[in-house]
């Protein structure tokens, strides 16, 4: 492979023009990769143009281009959600000059601090995910996609109120900036929303001022995403329940935790320190948003908190959840650990779910009391992770693992 680096521009339009330098050697490359309006713009040769559709054409010339002189022109800061990595993956030397990011510019547009915000990225990625941080911060600036834009985040909101800003063709001679409530965004049309954009959603004025909001003032962030101290933390400190139930979860951004039953507001509060979003509501099981668009509101992770006479209920509405979820805690009694093996045996029968059983102790200070005195308290943590190696839901028919029998056995004096 030449030693010759590829030098990697990025280049958004008239907000940030290329200086001169950078011009000469686009003229003087052999090889230009680059979007097609960006390598119009430039005025680049047909003869020496690779025009982007799929990257894998692209760095494969890049790769065999031998002697030749190479130029990648990117949109924004490259090596920001952008081409870089993917350079980098296949061994180029690379010489980046980063342009302002479209988040910075759209930041910039909005007249806001940003250093308390969130960046997330839906393009080529699953747009559920930023989705999920969005509900989590009440502030998210979102790289989208087709597909996985304006109209599909407002559709999957629902009862999460934000405003949605749309920055389209930011830096270029037609850029627009555009402020939408949710029901505004959803009756765009289509049409109407120019590729590529950016998506700000910010929680409306009464979310903010909410008394119940989790999070103190940041006052002043130390760094990028900076939330502040959540309001139960002294709470969080001394509670076993959430304690077990997220080092069981790994529950962080970009997840929805789904909360059902009672008892659960330390288990949401914990999830929610730690960047999740989280739901207080009954899994939708495929119900459909505004015109058509999925709510995307499937969970990754639930806890059911409920006595044993209420429990099977409550699971049954969880059973149509089971294509996200990948672990399910449930805090009951004796008679409900029986009654959720049960449930688990019926409704998981398209995936392998490794159970096991933890007696609950009651508050208990760490600091005091010696590991193993704490005094039983006749209720239980039932853990069923999704095993590693589960088949899909095109696979049906894998029996549930309920765990070591044993166990179970002996942890409930069976």
């Amino acid at each position: 492979m030449s030693e010759v680096p590829v030098h990697v521009y990025g280049y958004i339009g008239d907000a940030a023009p290329l200086p001169a330098s950078a011009r000469e050697v686009i003229a003087a490359a052999d090889l230009v990769v680059g979007g097609r309006r960006h390598l119009d713009a430039l005025g680049v040769a047909e003869e020496v143009r690779v025009v982007l559709g799929r990257l894998d054409p692209a760095i494969e010339a890049l790769v065999q281009r031998g002697s030749r002189r190479a130029v990648v022109v990117a949109s924004g800061d490259p090596g920001f959600f952008g081409i870089v990595r993917r350079l980098r993956a296949a061994g180029l030397d690379l010489v980046v000059e980063p342009g302002p990011s479209a988040c910075a510019l759209a930041f910039g547009r909005l007249g806001m601090p940003w250093e308390d915000g969130q960046i997330v990225s839906a393009h080529g990625r699953d747009l559920r995910r930023a989705l999920n941080v969005i509900r989590a911060n009440d502030l998210v600036a979102v790289m989208t996609d087709v597909g996985s834009g304006l109209r599909e985040i407002a559709a999957a909101l629902g009862p999460w109120p934000r405003e949605l800003v749309l920055l389209e063709h930011l830096g270029e001679h037609d850029e627009r900036v555009r402020r939408f409530t949710l029901e505004e965004a959803l009756a765009l049309d289509p049409a109407d929303i120019l590729e590529p954009n950016v998506v700000v959603a910010l929680a409306t004025a009464d979310a903010q001022a909410s008394p119940t909001s989790p999070w103190s003032g940041p006052g002043m962030p130390w760094r990028l995403g900076d939330r502040g101290r959540h309001v139960r933390a002294a709470e969080l400190r001394a509670d076993p329940v959430s304690a077990l139930v997220m080092g069981a979860f790994g529950a962080g951004p970009g997840d929805l935790v789904a909360v059902l039953g009672e008892d659960t507001d330390l288990v949401a509060a914990a999830a929610a320190e730690r960047g999740a979003a989280v739901g207080r509501f009954a899994p939708s099981g495929g119900v459909q948003g505004s015109q058509g668009m999925p709510l995307a509101d499937e969970p990754d992770l639930v806890c059911v908190s409920a006595a044993g006479e209420w429990l099977s209920e409550i699971l049954d509405a969880v059973a149509g959840t089971w294509d996200t979820v990948r672990t399910l805690a449930v805090v009951t009694d004796e008679a409900g650990v029986h009654l959720a093996e049960a449930c688990l045996a019926r409704t998981a029968h398209d995936a392998d779910f490794a159970c096991r059983m933890i007696p609950l102790p009651g508050p208990v200070d760490l600091r005091r009391v010696p590991c193993g005195t704490w005094a039983p308290t006749g209720r239980y943590l039932l853990l069923a992770d999704r095993c590693a190696d589960s088949p899909d839901a095109e696979s049906p028919g894998a029996a549930i693992d309920l765990g070591a029998a044993a166990l179970l056995a002996d942890g409930l004096g069976r």
